[in-house]
């Protein structure tokens, strides 16, 4: 119960975010000029430059990622016999998370986008890149050693 609250407490601010990062872009888009950064670099340097219609690109990737993995987390995993329930809430839980912080990181970019489009801003922090590649790979480990840590505790 308490995992099923988790999931649905993180898909909220994963919609909440999704909502945002196609309107943000909605209400600055008349404001950009013709051309934004459309590629940064790996210290996120812009080092292309592409229509303003490109702002849209994220947020749809986001509608289409936030739409594969609820799918994935509530209809397609589903517990081998045998498996305990929580396993099934367990990686439910994590794609969530997962989830939310793709749509805060696609948030941040478009946002960035446009404050570099309008001047505001000169590029994204100089290790984003590195941080956000860690952030993932911190989020996996951290999820394979409580699943781990779980089962060792189950078995004694």
């Amino acid at each position: 119960m308490k995992d099923n609250l988790q999931c649905r407490f993180w898909n909220l601010f994963s919609i909440l975010f999704l909502v945002i990062l196609f309107i943000y872009p909605a209400i600055n888009y008349s404001d950009l000029p013709d051309t934004i950064p459309s590629h940064y670099n790996f210290w996120g340097v812009p080092d292309d430059y592409s229509s303003k219609n490109t702002i849209w690109i994220l947020p749809v990737i986001g509608l289409l990622l936030y739409v594969t993995l609820t799918l994935i987390s509530n209809k397609l995993i589903k517990p081998k016999i045998g498996d305990p329930q929580y396993e099934y809430h367990k990686a439910q839980l994590f794609l969530q998370r997962l989830l939310f912080f793709i749509m805060i990181s696609f948030f941040y970019i478009v946002y960035t986008t446009i404050q570099i489009a309008m001047g505001s801003m000169e590029g994204l922090p100089r290790y984003f890149s590195s941080i956000f590649i860690l952030l993932i790979l911190f989020m996996v480990i951290s999820f394979s050693i409580q699943q781990t840590l779980n089962k060792a505790h189950d078995n004694q």
